[in-house]
């Protein structure tokens, strides 16, 4: 993948100002309060967060991670 799309929010300012870096974070940000919703719901579950948005636990934890919802090493 490249590193364009692999890369986390960008924090440099390199898209900042553009319709790019303001899509990127509403995105982010829609995301982060999707994921907390869920979190709620599923009592804190992450197994249960990820079946509930179909995505796999893995790729979860790192959303999590990314948005300061969880440790980098909570899950082992």
């Amino acid at each position: 993948m490249p590193p364009e799309l692999s890369a986390g929010p960008s924090t440099d300012g390199a898209a900042g100002g553009t319709e790019g870096g303001r899509y990127r974070r509403a995105r982010d940000a829609w995301e982060r309060k999707y994921l907390e919703g869920l979190l709620v719901e599923a009592g804190g579950s992450v197994g249960k967060v990820a079946e509930l948005a179909g995505i796999h636990r893995s790729t979860l934890y790192e959303k999590l991670a990314r948005y300061g919802l969880v440790e980098k090493d909570a899950k082992g």
